[in-house]
């Protein structure tokens, strides 16, 4: 395969600081959350979620801007990653199609609730990164069902519900 452009590359390294960005406001967020984190081996407390996800969130996209610096300069490195490195949101030039969602998903979940509007980001971000569309609309169905079977059914878990149109 080829070597990804360099707008490609560029992408990719807007979107590693993006991810950054968000683990770092995550991280600093979960600092105001007044009741201790990992409380007790049963109970983690409310600040473990927010620091786990951060965490992940800024190591990945300190990983991804590593690896747009290394693409192109040595072949063992394209030759491993020449599957993986084109196809994804950046690589492929899509960073305008999928930055925009994430300020659009947020405002459609107040309209029609979480679960489909995840389901439909879910499903939004698969096709963008070049999975066919019905596999998409699959798997983010199956990712809604069972979020909503786990959280809703299983711990309870209240949803914000839409305004227009909720799912339980």
């Amino acid at each position: 395969m080829s070597e990804p452009s360099i707008q490609a590359r560029v992408d990719s390294r807007w979107a590693a600081v993006l991810w950054m960005v968000i683990g770092a406001v995550a991280l600093g967020l979960s600092r105001g959350i007044r009741q201790p984190g990992f409380a007790t081996n049963q109970d983690p407390g409310p600040a473990f979620f927010p620091i786990l996800l951060g965490s992940l969130l800024l190591l990945a996209g300190l990983w991804r801007l590593i690896l747009s610096f290394r693409v192109g300069k040595t072949s063992q490195h394209s030759e491993t990653h020449s599957e993986s490195t084109p196809k994804g949101m950046a690589a492929r030039g899509n960073f305008g199609k999928w930055f925009p969602s994430l300020l659009i998903y947020p405002v459609l979940m107040l309209q029609v609730g979480f679960i489909l509007s995840s389901a439909l980001f879910a499903a939004w971000m698969l096709w963008v990164q070049g999975t066919r569309w019905w596999v998409a609309i699959l798997v983010a169905a199956a990712l809604a069902m069972t979020i909503q079977g786990l959280f809703g059914q299983v711990f309870h878990v209240q949803f914000p519900p839409g305004r227009f149109l909720s799912l339980p």
